[in-house]
C-alpha cells in the first residue's frame, strides 16, 4: 500500500510539472506571435551633437525599437564606451540591468545572407584547431542614387573596410560630393534635400529609374545578394541619413548604422547583355537649392564690391558713378560665373 500510495504521489507531481510545462510553452508562443504581429508607428526626436534637432515618423515592429535608434545616433565613441561598461560593471545593480539589456534587443527583419554569416560566424569560433589565416574581405556596397542633370546616376559606396558608422559615411560623403569641398561645395548652391530607401532599375551603364512606388522598399528577406538587419522601417532615421552624409564627423563611432543599411554584396550592379535592366536596392540623394547659400554668397560679393567702390572714390577723388559702376560690373560677373560652375558641375 504505501508503494501505491507513493507511485500516485509521484504521478500528481509529474502531471503538475507537466501542466506548468505546457504553460510556460504558451507563454513563450503567445510572446512570439505577439512579437511578429507588432506593429507601430512613432515619433521620434533627437538631437546631433552639432545642435540642429530633428523629427521623424518610424515603423516599429519590437517594443523600444525605435528608442534604440535615437540611442544610436548619440555620440559615443569605443573609448568611451569601454569606459561606461565598465563604470557599470563596478556597480552590482547597474551591471545586472545592463546585461539584461543586452540580451533583449532581437531584430525582426534579417536577411538570409545576415542569418548565414551569424551561424557561420559561430561554428567557426566553435571549432578548435583550425589553421588561423587571414580571409578575404567580402565587398559590400551600398547603392548610391543621386541626380545628375535630367538624369539619376547610379554610384557603388565600397563600405567593405569600414569599422564603424562615422567611416561609412565618409565613404558616403566622398561618393556623394565627388572631388568638391569646402568652398567648391558652396558654389554647386545645392543641399541634401532628402534620402530615401528605394528599389530601382539599372537600364545603361550608370543611368537608373525610380518608380514613385518603389520608394521605401527594401530588399527581400531572402535575397542572397544583399544584406542588411532591421527592427524598424525605415532602417535608419533618413534624417540622419542626410544629415550625417552631409556632416560625417558628426556620426558615431561605433557600428550602428551600418549593419542596418541594406549592401549589394560581393559583385557590383551592372547591366549584362542578356538583361536588359537590372533590379538594385539602395538609397536616393535628392537635392535642391540651397537659398542659404546663394543669398550668402549674394551678401559677400555685394557688401566686397560696395567696400570696393568706396575705397576707389575715395583713392581717386572721383565721382562716385565710377566706383559704383566697376562694382556693378563685378556683380553681374558673380552673376555668370556662378551660373557657369552650376553648368560645370552638372
Amino acid at each position: 500500500m504505501p508503494s501505491h500510495g507513493s507511485s500516485t504521489a509521484e504521478e500528481t507531481v509529474l502531471q503538475s510539472l507537466e501542466m506548468e510545462k505546457e504553460k510556460v510553452l504558451e507563454k513563450e508562443s503567445e510572446a512570439k506571435l505577439e512579437n511578429l504581429q507588432y506593429e507601430k508607428t512613432v515619433t521620434i526626436t533627437w538631437a546631433c551633437r552639432c545642435g540642429s534637432k530633428f523629427q521623424e515618423s518610424v515603423i516599429e515592429f519590437a517594443p523600444g525599437a525605435a528608442q534604440k535608434l535615437v540611442q544610436a545616433v548619440i555620440d559615443l565613441d569605443i573609448e568611451s564606451m569601454a569606459g561606461l561598461s565598465s563604470a557599470l560593471s563596478s556597480s552590482s545593480s547597474l551591471s545586472s540591468s545592463s546585461t539584461e539589456y543586452v540580451k533583449t534587443p532581437v531584430p525582426v527583419k534579417l536577411s538570409r545572407r545576415s542569418q548565414n554569416k551569424s551561424t557561420n560566424a559561430a561554428n567557426e569560433s566553435e571549432s578548435t584547431g583550425a589553421k588561423t589565416h587571414e580571409k578575404p574581405i567580402e565587398a559590400q556596397y551600398i547603392l548610391l542614387c543621386k541626380s545628375r542633370g535630367n538624369e539619376i546616376v547610379l554610384k557603388h559606396a565600397d563600405i567593405s573596410k569600414t569599422l564603424c558608422d562615422q567611416s561609412s559615411y565618409q565613404v558616403l560623403h566622398r561618393k556623394h560630393y565627388g572631388r568638391l569641398s569646402g568652398i567648391f561645395r558652396w558654389a554647386t548652391l545645392k543641399q541634401i534635400e532628402s534620402v530615401e530607401f528605394v528599389r530601382f532599375h539599372l537600364y545603361w551603364k550608370k543611368n537608373v529609374s525610380i518608380d514613385t512606388n518603389d520608394i521605401g522598399a527594401l530588399p527581400p528577406s531572402d535575397s542572397e545578394e544583399y544584406c542588411f538587419s532591421a527592427d524598424t522601417n525605415p532602417p535608419v532615421l533618413k534624417s540622419a541619413l542626410r544629415h550625417f552624409i552631409e556632416h560625417p564627423s558628426h556620426a558615431p563611432k561605433h557600428p550602428y548604422h551600418r549593419p542596418r543599411i541594406p549592401k549589394k554584396l560581393r559583385v557590383r550592379l551592372d547591366v549584362n547583355k542578356e538583361l536588359i535592366t537590372h533590379e538594385g536596392y539602395g538609397i536616393f540623394v535628392k537635392e535642391n537649392i540651397c537659398w542659404t547659400k546663394v543669398f550668402v554668397i549674394e551678401v559677400v560679393f555685394a557688401t566686397c564690391c560696395l567696400i570696393f567702390a568706396v575705397v576707389w572714390c575715395r583713392r581717386n577723388e572721383r565721382g562716385i558713378q565710377d566706383g559704383f559702376a566697376i562694382a556693378g560690373t563685378g556683380l553681374s560677373y558673380l552673376t555668370i560665373m556662378l551660373g557657369g560652375l552650376q553648368a560645370v558641375f552638372q
